[in-house]
């Protein structure tokens, strides 16, 4: 059996898929997944209308028909990263990090998949794998605070103190406001036995 092609929305079921969307964004879940199933039967084609029933049902509390509607966006439409990023994200949010990990690696190459990549690799504590992904978004966009901040936390995982406090001063010099990574710096600065240039950092993170 041939594969089913990927089928753009019509205007109006645009416009419905817009209106779910609202929905959703509001909190009323259950009618936003009434919409969404509403709008799959019309456009069973759709990769937009699967992954957003997919995504209702997730804020729904309906694990198996969110993951169902996700694989058959995914198989329409594989390339679209926006599919495998949300996809992902919904699998590290229910504790299936592994299979998010796996999905983000065969997913399409771009820097929001290795940043989530990066990310999903730190809490599985795999930081060479994280670090990986951190130096490979940073590759194409060298002023990413956020992945400068991962790629600090996998350096100090890895008992690269100096080069994490590089890494983190690079965060910090590109997000001077975010308070909360001024923690990161301090600790790895601790644990060098810098002990003046850590109080500074964890200063500016109450500030």
């Amino acid at each position: 059996m041939a594969q089913q092609r990927n089928r753009p929305l019509s205007a109006a079921q645009a416009a419905r898929f817009t209106a779910a969307m609202a929905l959703l964004r509001a909190g009323r879940a259950a009618e936003a997944v009434a919409q969404a199933q509403s709008l799959v039967v019309d456009a069973p084609a759709a990769a937009d209308a699967r992954q957003l029933l997919a995504m209702c049902a997730a804020e729904e509390g309906n694990p198996a028909l969110a993951e169902a509607e996700f694989r058959q966006a995914l198989a329409l439409a594989p390339d679209a990263p926006v599919i495998v990023l949300n996809f992902a994200a919904w699998l590290r949010r229910v504790g299936r990090v592994q299979e998010c990990v796996r999905l983000l690696e065969q997913g399409p190459a771009g820097l929001d998949i290795e940043l989530q990549l990066g990310l999903a690799c730190l809490q599985l504590g795999e930081q060479r794998r994280a670090r990986a992904a951190f130096e490979a978004v940073l590759a194409r966009q060298a002023d990413h605070p956020v992945a400068w901040k991962g790629l600090g936390v996998a350096l100090r995982e890895l008992g690269e103190g100096e080069a994490a406090v590089d890494a983190f001063a690079n965060a910090t010099r590109l997000a001077p406001s975010d308070a909360a990574g001024w923690i990161n710096p301090g600790a790895a600065l601790r644990l060098l036995g810098r002990s003046g240039e850590a109080l500074d950092c964890l200063r500016r993170a109450e500030a």
